[in-house]
């Protein structure tokens, strides 16, 4: 297996314990990110390798891998055209591809219609004691759309062309399997403070069944679902 922007490899160590996998080459484009990766290891892993390496400029042999996977790194691509392209060239010929993956809008630029609609959500359904953002006491009272130029200062590669992502996908894939993770509401809406849901109780069980069920509405209204977990085949 090929894992491409493994990021920590927290998801590749466990690959590396299931006896299907022979060799497991795990890359990401940040050396430091690397390096914490290889630090999980801690003995000699004959299976797993994590190396810093650019997916797009390495040199890799034609129709070598059985499995290519990208976990939440597919969206941070700038041509991923170029991408699915390379991918078609060292998949074998009866390999797959897996993606769990963000492919909502650009630069997460929500519609005002899911705005509206995430904001009467928090107003209405969240308690003024689950507003409060992560390690401080400052209310989160309204979802904005994520600035443009801020996005691109913060992290340039981030959703840069998430959008296409499922149309380059489709043109030259096959679809094995595709699972609507949603996202819609839930990402935008629980952003910064998730951390009140982590505890079982009977009130926070409460809450997060009534906002999947507003998420699932909104998938069906606007037909789409910002997260995908897919597999393909060429």
């Amino acid at each position: 297996m090929l894992s491409i922007g493994c990021g920590g490899g927290t998801a590749e160590i466990a690959f590396s314990k299931h006896p299907c996998f022979e060799t497991i080459l795990a890359i990401d484009i940040s050396p430091k990110i690397i390096e914490h990766a290889k630090q999980k290891i801690t003995t000699n892993d004959p299976i797993l390798h994590f190396e810093c390496k650019n997916f797009i400029t390495m040199d890799l042999n034609e129709q070598k891998f059985d499995v290519i996977h990208f976990n939440s790194s597919l969206h941070h691509f700038f041509n991923i055209e170029i991408a699915l392209n390379k991918v078609k060239k060292i998949l074998k010929k009866d390999g797959i591809m897996i993606i769990n993956e963000y492919v909502g809008p650009n630069r997460f630029q929500w519609t005002k219609t899911r705005l509206l609609f995430i904001n009467k959500v928090l107003k209405e359904i969240i308690p003024q004691s689950h507003k409060y953002r992560l390690n401080n006491r400052i209310k989160k009272n309204n979802v904005y759309r994520v600035g443009w130029l801020r996005s691109v200062f913060s992290d340039p590669s981030e959703a840069i062309y998430s959008a296409q992502i499922l149309k380059l996908i489709h043109a030259n894939f096959t679809t094995i399997a595709e699972v609507e993770l949603g996202g819609n509401l839930l990402h935008p809406l629980l952003k910064d403070i998730a951390h009140h849901f982590i505890e079982e109780n009977s009130i926070n069980s409460g809450l997060l069944q009534k906002l999947f069920l507003l998420e699932d509405q909104l998938m069906v209204s606007e037909n789409y679902s910002d997260f995908i977990f897919g597999i393909y085949s060429k």
